[in-house]
């Protein structure tokens, strides 16, 4: 490994330990941003069955809306460099245990 590549993945690192740090304060402003989600899932219309590819998800919109409006026979991947906020979308997404 080059020396570029290894100061590479120190940043990612870095970068991600912030944001893991900040995530539960990220997912509360995030919300203010939800009009506009609506507009987004407005815009692009998704329907049943199709497929959606949700990069640097947040939060997990509009990942969980499109999710809701392709129903279970389509597939929705949401990525992003947060560790937190996908267990805390997977957790919403689950729902409460029973």
């Amino acid at each position: 490994m080059s020396s570029m590549e290894g100061s590479d993945e120190s940043y990612r690192e870095s970068m991600r330990n912030v944001w893991n740090e900040r995530a539960e304060s990220y997912r509360k402003t995030m919300r203010l941003f939800e009009p506009y989600g609506f507009d987004l899932l407005a815009r692009v219309n998704p329907k049943i069955r199709e497929s959606a590819l949700d990069l640097a998800t947040g939060p997990g919109e509009p990942a969980m809306s499109i999710a809701r409006m392709i129903g279970p026979d389509g597939r929705v991947v949401a990525r992003h460099l947060v560790r937190d906020n996908v267990i805390q979308t997977v957790r919403e997404a689950l729902g409460p245990p029973r």
